[in-house]
């Protein structure tokens, strides 16, 4: 197949995806307030499940998934997301909810990992950030579009973005399925680019130290964002008593800067291989969390999510680029960022959860910005550690 063809496959999957997956996240958040009464914690849990499962598929078939072409990938995790979101939304009680969701959960180890590992196959380097920076756009850009949509669609009523869903994950099951001759019957694949290409000053090696800090910081950030996502519109609607039409708008605001964050980065490299400019994001998205926890004008809200927004993205180009460069695994080292994000993820909403519900905002973004100082401390040691190396 063509490069141009294997790129317009990957690019547009992981903007509709991203749009769907995103959009049915956050309206069950005001679903399962309105169908099942439920309580933050509970929305919380109802989020944890999902990464959770994720997580745990990830894990378990993490063989399975390196070894499946990836039509079959494909086609097997849009029939788990199908199959999930009609549970949920036929479901009675939130204990189906729950369930449709690990479905979902574990749909989606056969999606991100593989179609991000087939997509840094052979690339290294600049032409891999390049690459990383527009797939990191293309599923962004779905980002930012589903908040506005979900809140449009879940102030007329709270089931219709869960029909969206059921109507875009059906369209891309079919078209998987009936696409057999499509150059997708490749494996996701694992070798890397020519290593040479970034390694002339040491940059190959110097990534395979930066992935740790990296990880433990893309952990870290996704807390603040998985309570950001998950707990935070409730906060909006009870609290700040906005409507939900407003929630999705401040929720674009954060991730057109989380896109933007990750476009740039991806189109330019001052940053690569640099350990400070990680240790700068991670103090930044301190302070933003804590400032979010006082916050009560709505501008200055917008302000402090756009700033997580621009940290959420600076936090996961670091996990990509230096996550996957000199790897020869490149769907392996994709799988474990994905783990990251989703164990981050359940952190936050479920522990978020907890502690808004019972001791208000503001314990529940001090828990976000303590747990980035894991980030932080690390940073340090790496840093530390490299000195020592060099003297």
């Amino acid at each position: 197949m063509t490069r141009n063809s294997k790129a317009t496959i990957i690019y547009t999957t992981a903007f509709v995806m991203a749009l769907t997956i995103n959009a049915v996240c956050l309206a069950l958040v005001f679903y399962s307030k309105e169908k099942f009464q439920a309580t933050p914690a509970q929305t919380g849990i109802l989020s944890a499940c999902y990464n959770v499962s994720y997580v745990l598929a990830c894990i378990g078939l993490s063989r399975v998934i390196s070894r499946l072409a990836i039509r079959w990938s494909m086609i097997l995790a849009t029939g788990s997301f199908l199959v999930g979101i009609l549970f949920m939304y036929c479901a009675k009680t939130i204990g189906l909810a729950y369930f449709g969701q690990c479905i979902c959960g574990a749909g989606t180890a056969f999606f991100w990992p593989p179609l991000m590992g087939w997509l840094s196959v052979g690339l290294e380097g600049q032409a891999l950030s390049r690459a990383t920076g527009i797939y990191n756009f293309s599923w962004s850009m779905g980002c930012i579009i589903s908040p506005m949509l979900t809140g449009y669609l879940s102030s007329r009523n709270a089931s219709y973005p869960l029909v969206m869903g059921i109507i875009s994950y059906l369209l891309a099951f079919v078209f998987f399925v009936s696409h057999r001759n499509a150059p997708m019957l490749v494996q996701a694949g694992s070798g890397g680019g020519d290593e040479s290409q970034d390694s002339a000053s040491g940059s190959t090696s110097a990534g395979t130290v930066l992935r740790y800090p990296a990880w433990v910081g893309l952990a870290c950030t996704w807390v603040g964002v998985g309570f950001i996502l998950s707990i935070y519109p409730r906060v909006a609607e009870e609290v700040l008593k906005l409507n939900r039409e407003q929630i999705g708008v401040l929720l674009l605001l954060r991730a057109l800067a989380m896109s933007l964050a990750m476009s740039v980065l991806g189109f330019c490299h001052f940053w690569h291989f640099k350990l400070r400019q990680l240790l700068v994001g991670h103090l930044i998205t301190i302070v933003a969390l804590i400032g979010l926890g006082l916050a009560r004008n709505v501008g200055m809200i917008g302000f402090l999510l756009v700033v997580c927004g621009l940290m959420s993205g600076h936090s996961y180009a670091n996990s990509i680029f230096h996550g996957v460069s000199g790897s020869s695994d490149r769907t392996f080292r994709m799988t474990l960022h994905e783990i990251l994000l989703a164990v981050g993820g359940v952190v936050g909403s479920v522990l978020g959860g907890l502690a808004y519900q019972h001791f208000g905002l503001l314990a529940a973004c001090l828990l976000a910005a303590g747990v980035m100082l894991l980030a932080v401390l690390a940073d340090l040691n790496w840093w530390k550690a490299a000195k020592q190396e060099r003297h």
